[in-house]
């Protein structure tokens, strides 16, 4: 499935931009403009990012990703 994740274009992963995270709370996830925070408690809360200098500071604050 991996291969299958990876390299087919029916995979939502080659389809656009995700980035996700495991945290000691519940998990943070980058989907396109759309930062999803998530609590093993149920909480979700999900923020629509203006453009990109917001997606590149999210990446480099919650990923550690610098472009």
């Amino acid at each position: 499935m991996c291969t299958y994740h990876q390299t087919s274009p029916e995979s939502h992963f080659r389809r656009g931009r995700v980035c996700s995270r495991a945290t000691l709370e519940g998990r943070l996830t980058l989907s396109e403009l759309s930062f999803i925070v998530t609590t093993f408690e149920g909480g979700r809360d999900e923020t629509t990012l203006s453009g990109e200098e917001e997606v590149a500071e999210v990446l480099a604050e919650h990923f550690g990703i610098v472009m």
